[in-house]
């Protein structure tokens, strides 16, 4: 397990384990609470709980270079 504190924050700033899943779409609060075990977030709901939580999904989902290329480019061009 790799643990993401940026997840945990924005499960917080979101409104806890229910409500996040209900923002982001996700099945239910176990789902959530799977992605702070896991330390990622899924690329399908990073952009919801960015929008819910004000942390950017490149803090919160692993992938996020390879989903979304523009967000990598401007992060080697800053």
């Amino acid at each position: 397990m790799d643990k993401n504190s940026h997840i945990a924050q924005a499960i917080t700033n979101a409104g806890g384990p229910v409500a996040t899943a209900k923002k982001t779409g996700a099945n239910n609060y176990q789902t959530v609470q799977q992605w702070e075990r896991s330390g990622n977030v899924p690329a399908e709901y990073a952009t919801a709980l960015e929008a819910a939580s004000g942390i950017s999904r490149r803090l919160l989902c692993k992938q996020w270079a390879k989903v979304w290329p523009e967000l990598a480019n401007e992060a080697r061009a800053a």
